[in-house]
């Protein structure tokens, strides 16, 4: 990938490498001195450029797409209507999406909230009835269950991952999700591959018992590059998963694309969006940050441009499919800073789900899709 230099200068210095779950520090004034239409301005001129060549490159290639169905984690699904959630798998149907994925975690398995475990239970049920895989990635999230260590995390996790194996049969289960990401959530300050090897292996054979045809897969950022390059590796690693959420990493990822191919397994963006727009604060967490700008309508256009920018560059790299993750995004957006989680912001979503309505986002998402 070539950029010019000065549009690369400035996305580096000031947008820096996000995701939703792990983000560095990426703009505002008084820190770098970016105004959102700087933001703007240079974001689109660079995707454009990165676009035009790899639809130059991909030929006649497509791309499948999946989406998050991100008001099923384990943040929200207590509180989302199943009947909202429902209508939202009807869109992604709509949208000519292949692969639903679910951000499970701890809860509600680990105490049995029986109401949240039934909605999965018929959401699983809907999205198979509407003729899409189901795909599930566990996580850490300290918002309800709190583990302090990798040990802890496997005593936890395991029967939760028996449980859900045995219980929807996924067609993918992927066991580590940024591995790095779910260790700082732990306050673990360093984690390395081996120990995440061995975690993916002993959560294979617990899921493989239960769901002998669900694909295995692992993977992360590109800051993981040793751990996906250690996934790689396994004999029990289907299917490799890449979160992009920086164009300065798009080379790293290519590098990953190819270590997956020369160890002749697929791979496929699990998680993808563009870095936020905000300023800087003290006190701010990596997960504050991730959130900032999304649904902000001011984004839209923006939005739309980074998932046709990141699906063309799948194309072009043999990549098979792309997950945008802000699922808030098709139906709604707010004013000004909105953020993913603003509790009226999610109230509008799904009021917005419920009255059918679409967004410019979604559109795109039924383009790529078609």
């Amino acid at each position: 990938m070539h950029l010019r230099p000065s549009a690369l200068a400035l996305l580096v210095a000031v947008l820096g490498s996000v995701t939703c779950a792990h983000a560095q520090p990426a703009g505002g004034r008084g820190r770098s001195g970016i105004t959102k239409e700087q933001y703007l301005s240079e974001m689109g001129r660079v995707l454009g450029d990165i676009e035009a060549k790899e639809k130059s490159a991909r030929g006649a290639r497509r791309v499948q797409v999946h989406a998050n169905l991100f008001l099923a984690h384990e943040a929200f699904i207590a509180w989302t209507p199943t009947s909202t959630l429902k209508r939202a798998v009807d869109a992604f149907k709509e949208a000519g999406v292949a692969q639903v994925d679910l951000n499970m975690g701890l809860f509600p398995w680990v105490g049995k909230d029986e109401a949240a475990i039934k909605k999965y239970d018929e959401v699983v049920e809907h999205i198979r009835k509407a003729g899409m895989r189901v795909a599930v990635n566990p996580q850490y999230s300290p918002l309800r269950h709190r583990v302090r260590s990798l040990e802890e995390w496997r005593e936890k996790a395991l029967p939760v991952y028996e449980e859900i194996a045995g219980r929807y049969k996924p067609d993918v289960f992927v066991v580590v999700h940024e591995p790095t990401t779910m260790a700082s959530r732990m306050r673990v300050r360093k984690s390395k591959p081996g120990q995440w090897v061995d975690f993916a292996r002993e959560a294979t054979r617990v899921v493989k018992a239960r769901s002998p045809r669900s694909r295995i897969g692992a993977g992360g950022l590109a800051s993981e590059k040793k751990f996906f390059e250690a996934f790689a590796g396994m004999k029990e690693i289907d299917v490799l998963t890449l979160d992009i959420y920086a164009l300065r990493a798009l080379p790293t990822y290519e590098e990953m694309v190819k270590t997956a191919r020369k160890h002749g397994k697929p791979v496929y963006v699990e998680e993808t969006w563009r870095p936020p727009y905000f300023k800087l604060e003290r006190g701010m967490s990596l997960d504050d940050v991730a959130v900032k700008s999304v649904g902000d309508r001011s984004f839209e256009s923006m939005d739309v441009k980074w998932m046709r920018t990141i699906a063309a560059w799948a194309a072009a790299n043999g990549v098979e499919a792309i997950t945008p993750v802000w699922m808030q995004t098709f139906f709604a957006y707010g004013g000004d800073g909105t953020e993913a989680f603003d509790k009226k912001y999610l109230e509008e979503v799904m009021a917005a789900i419920d009255k059918g309505r679409r967004t410019a986002t979604f559109e795109a998402l039924k383009d790529l899709g078609r």
